[in-house]
């Protein structure tokens, strides 16, 4: 009675081993599960941090480039408020040019129409020279005929004060003539210069909005590198934020996997603990049902313990267990207790 019930434990406890046995195998398969789909995570960790990098290195790059037409931009303002500053001034020197060439064309003017009316004057003068010599003539052939010596010579000392007059005045004539014609001609040739100085400093206000429109267009190149810089940062001011929530999830995987294998090392120790006290069990049933049906004559040791781990009766060491723990006349009966174990 005794023994079956010994027996009835034994099962019970061996049973409950065996549901003990699954449950942490279970459990144990749900860490391995748990580990594998956290692998994911760590790979996509790991390619952020990459990508953080690289966006690191490119944000020092872009800094370095930023800082690099930053000074290009400050020397572009630079040499830009120069050449503003120059073509004010040149533009001023233009509009004083252009003023000066006004007033000398209209002094041009005023001299042509001055050599105009002068060279009416002269053309008069020589029409009036003229019929003063065709009166002279005829005075000579009156004075001649009428012999007055008298009257001759007053008409010729007139005629004398009147040519000496028309001579000078003549003689004037052609001087203011001729100064007229070299002012006329200096004019022309200021005006020349003045053209070929206007179409110069046509040229230079030209060339100098070209350079004003590529500083511009420079500028708005420097402001579009400057904003995607900005976009870049903030990019990277959220890559920087997710690396550090992933880094809190790795630190907490990591945490998660060292209790995992703290957790799957004790279940280890208690699945082999689990194991050894079910074969303890099994080795005692067997041997209780082997003196029962099969070993009558042998006596077992009532204070026989529960076996644990580390003295546990393995099937290879029958001989001497028999030896230790059974009572026997022959060591043949010993063998076949053996052989039974390793069959069970």
């Amino acid at each position: 009675m005794n023994g079956r019930n010994s027996t009835d434990e034994n099962h019970n406890e061996l049973e409950l081993l065996r549901i003990e046995n699954k449950d942490l195998t279970e459990k144990l398969e749900t860490l391995r599960l748990k580990r594998k789909q956290d692998h994911p995570k760590l790979v996509e960790y790991d390619k952020n941090v990459a990508e953080l990098n690289a966006l690191r290195d490119f944000k020092t790059k872009m800094l370095e480039s930023n800082k690099r037409l930053q000074r290009t931009l400050q020397e572009k303002e630079k040499e830009l408020g120069e050449l503003v500053k120059s073509s004010h001034e040149k533009e001023e020197w233009v509009t004083e040019i252009e003023h000066r060439l006004e007033l000398m064309t209209i002094e041009k003017e005023v001299a042509e129409e001055k050599a105009e009316l002068l060279q009416g004057d002269i053309e008069a003068e020589k029409q009036r020279a003229q019929n003063l010599e065709d009166e002279l003539k005829a005075l000579r052939s009156q004075i001649e005929k009428t012999g007055e010596d008298l009257a001759q010579a007053c008409f010729l000392l007139s005629l004398r004060d009147f040519s000496s007059r028309m001579t000078e005045d003549k003689r004037k004539l052609e001087q203011e003539n001729e100064k007229l014609s070299d002012e006329t001609a200096k004019l022309v040739k200021i005006c020349e210069n003045l053209q070929k100085d206007l179409q110069t400093a046509e040229q230079n206000i030209t060339t100098l909005r070209e350079q004003i429109d590529a500083n511009l267009e420079s500028e708005n190149i420097i402001e579009a590198l400057t904003q995607k810089n900005d976009e870049l940062e903030k990019k990277l001011s959220a890559l920087e934020e997710t690396v550090e929530d992933f880094e809190s999830i790795r630190t907490m995987d990591e945490e998660i996997i060292e209790a995992q294998k703290e957790n799957e090392k004790e279940l280890k120790n208690d699945l082999d603990l689990a194991n050894g006290r079910n074969n303890d069990a099994r080795c005692f049933r067997t041997s209780s049902n082997l003196k029962s049906k099969f070993f009558p004559n042998f006596t077992l040791f009532p204070s026989l313990p529960l076996f644990e781990k580390q003295e546990l009766p393995w099937v290879d060491g029958g001989v001497s267990f028999c030896q230790q723990h059974l009572i026997t006349d022959s060591d043949d009966d010993a063998l076949l207790f053996q052989n039974f174990l390793r069959e069970n």
